[in-house]
């Protein structure tokens, strides 16, 4: 199974006050992502993205669908190192990346739910420089993970593949029906959107 979900986060950006990077960042780059050349901080443009969540996503259609929390765990350890690409795009010269990560973390909130919090970077030059311009100006204000995943369940017995009487979308007794994804295999990217399903 895979899934891309775009739209992870209302405003998925993190607030990083300088272009150029620290230099913890750039020894973590040089050491995960492995540029053939070593790269220096003047050299890039790191920004911090959140890339899924645990919360429930718009209900469009049959997306009546969340990660559970330990989905975003799992997620965590394939992120550092894949590309940044924008809108998916597999195919042609444009479906090459804008950038890499090269760090993720998971983030509780006070509300209980789950972030997946990462480090991107990008070449400090003219195309680079455009994107953070317009990812800061909140025009290009969506992030999405291509996300495999093994196992879908209902939320409200469990039943795998939901496999039971339970509807995505309907409450019973109180309880929202969600199609829940888990046991993550692979993220193979995460890309700028346009648009997306996760709140």
């Amino acid at each position: 199974r895979v899934v891309t979900l775009e739209r992870v986060a209302r405003a998925p950006w993190m607030r990083m006050e300088q272009l150029k990077a620290p230099a913890e960042y750039i020894e973590k780059i040089n050491s995960v992502v492995r540029p053939l050349e070593p790269l220096k901080a003047d050299q890039v443009i790191v920004l911090g993205m959140y890339l899924m969540n645990d919360i429930p996503m718009h209900e469009l259609s049959w997306w009546v669908r969340k990660f559970d929390a330990a989905a975003v765990e799992q997620a965590q350890r394939f992120v550092a190192g894949r590309p940044v690409m924008v809108n998916h795009a597999l195919e042609g010269v444009d479906a090459l990346p804008e950038g890499k990560y090269f760090d993720a973390w998971v983030e509780r909130r006070p509300d209980g739910s789950a972030h997946l919090a990462t480090l991107m970077y990008m070449l400090n030059d003219e195309r680079g420089q455009m994107l953070a311009k317009k990812i800061r100006a909140a025009i290009i204000a969506d992030t999405s993970p291509a996300v495999f995943y093994d196992r879908l369940y209902c939320n409200i017995c469990g039943a795998d593949d939901l496999d039971c009487e339970h509807m995505p979308g309907k409450v019973y007794d109180g309880v929202k029906c969600y199609a829940t994804m888990t046991d993550v295999t692979d993220v193979w990217e995460g890309s700028l959107v346009w648009m997306g399903k996760q709140r």
